[in-house]
């Protein structure tokens, strides 16, 4: 499906990928999140902060528009085409932004112990059998293959 970004880039500017190790996970604590984002490339031709960006260059950017509120994307545009802003700062404002977002992940997954995932898994393996089950029944009686 398209979204409005449709691909977010990895920390180094190529796609994402926990081969790489490029990414910036939803289990990721806020700090983590922070020094990841940090990392990420900004518009290669904005050498000094007075120097006007092109978010549209700018894989940081990609993240506002993924994480952060739309009046604050139209903020965030603006303050990098005049130069009013630092890409430090843009940085950081989406670092938190992301981690806002994640913020109930991390509390549900710590709030599971490896026994109760593991029961999970179970039940939901033992689900997806019955349902494949019936599905094979189904293709078999339709095809003919029942004997």
């Amino acid at each position: 499906m398209l979204t409005v970004t449709p691909r977010i880039l990895g920390t180094d500017g190529k796609k994402m990928s926990k081969s790489l190790s490029n990414t910036i996970l939803p289990s990721d604590d806020a700090q983590t999140t922070q020094t990841n984002v940090r990392k990420m490339l900004t518009d290669p031709a904005r050498v000094r902060r007075t120097d006007p960006g092109d978010p549209h260059k700018c894989s940081v950017y990609d993240l506002h528009v993924a994480y952060n509120a739309p009046d604050a994307q139209i903020t965030c545009y603006n303050e990098c085409v005049n130069a009013l802003r630092g890409c430090r700062d843009c940085k950081d404002e989406v670092s938190v932004c992301i981690s806002k977002n994640y913020a109930g992940y991390t509390e549900r997954k710590e709030s599971f112990d490896d026994d109760k995932i593991r029961e999970i898994l179970l039940d939901g393996s033992a689900k997806a059998r019955r349902i494949a089950s019936e599905t094979i029944t189904e293709v078999k009686d339709l095809m003919g293959l029942t004997f």
